[in-house]
């Protein structure tokens, strides 16, 4: 299922919300009736095209206005701006925390300049300044942060190649932890039935749709993988993680008289059974490797991001919807995404 295919049914949020009703309520009869399931080839594709129109992620590479060359000057500032933040990271390294504002006192531009911009410290860091995305006037300094590590990823590649904004992310981070929070019942969903699956994945199907048209700033491409990425995520939890804590736990009770001694966990027979579940749960995690997904990059890339003074800490408390009125990148361009 392609969540990009199903925004084009959505008509505010009315649809979304018929359509979770009708699977709480009466799936059978409900679903009989939701515009979308009895469609035929002429009229999806018609939607699709809609939905296309509408389509926001990076410029095409010929589009030399939005990839146009950083200048001398705006290149020296952005260098500038970058050394400082190394600086900062580097102390932090050392568990020194100074401010943007000190760190530019006690290095002035012409030692940053001296010292290369402090390029070389990088190495020692998670993160780097991606050299090619340098080189465009429009990117916001946030875009050309990347982070390293490919192989922890589930896929790297595609993540480093939309290059999101800064409040691109935000609105990342709010649609998976807001689908996370509105799909507690897939968590906790076992069934032997496919309809069954089926139907409570169908009802996260509709709350993600809902969900990213909220998030006006965030990349299409990225939206449509996070609903895929946010399955295999639970999928994965109840498969690998679950299954393995549950057969622990298990074997702890068969020796809950004894110190259950493994390379699982520690825990004697007096532990409560609730919280020796925890405990089996939390080390199951530890030896059983998880790759990440772009919520973690996001997230990850986001914290670093503050850390550093790349960007300014976001106003907790404050929802994503109150700041959709902020033009992104370029004023919000719709073309497909580059290459780059």
């Amino acid at each position: 299922m392609d969540l990009g295919m199903s925004m084009t049914t959505r008509g505010g949020s009315e649809q979304a919300d018929n359509i979770v009703r009708a699977i709480n309520n009466e799936p059978e009869e409900g679903l009989g009736q939701i515009e979308f399931f009895d469609w035929d080839e002429a009229m999806l594709k018609k939607e699709i095209d809609s939905f296309r129109k509408r389509y926001y992620a990076l410029p095409d590479n010929d589009d030399y206005d939005a990839w146009a060359p950083i200048s001398d000057q705006q290149l020296k500032d952005m260098e500038l701006r970058f050394a400082i933040c190394r600086i900062k990271a580097h102390k932090m390294l050392k568990g020194e925390d100074l401010s943007i504002a000190e760190l530019r006192n006690m290095y002035p531009p012409a030692m940053l300049e001296e010292e290369g911009y402090f390029r070389r410290v990088e190495r020692h860091f998670e993160w780097y300044f991606d050299r090619k995305y340098c080189e465009f006037a429009h990117l916001e300094d946030y875009q050309r942060l990347a982070l390293r590590n490919p192989y922890h990823y589930l896929d790297w590649e595609f993540y480093h190649k939309n290059c999101n904004t800064l409040q691109g992310d935000r609105e990342y981070v709010y649609f998976w932890e807001k689908l996370s929070s509105k799909t507690k019942r897939l968590k906790n969903f076992r069934s032997a039935k496919v309809s069954e699956q089926e139907r409570v994945e169908l009802e996260v199907f509709y709350h993600a749709v809902k969900i990213a048209g909220e998030c006006t700033h965030c990349f299409t491409p990225l939206l449509h993988n996070g609903y895929n990425e946010y399955l295999w995520s639970v999928r994965y939890d109840k498969t690998r993680y679950e299954d393995s804590a549950s057969l622990y736990f298990d074997i702890w009770k068969l020796v809950a008289k004894q110190k259950y001694y493994t390379y699982v966990a520690e825990i004697n027979g007096n532990v409560p059974e609730d919280e020796a579940y925890e405990k089996v749960m939390e080390a199951v995690k530890k030896f059983i490797g998880k790759s990440k997904s772009y919520y973690d990059y996001a997230k990850k890339k986001l914290d670093i991001a503050e850390k550093i003074g790349l960007v300014l800490p976001a106003q907790r408390g404050r929802t994503v919807q109150r700041s959709l009125h902020k033009s992104s990148w370029l004023g919000g361009n719709t073309k497909k995404r580059a290459g780059h």
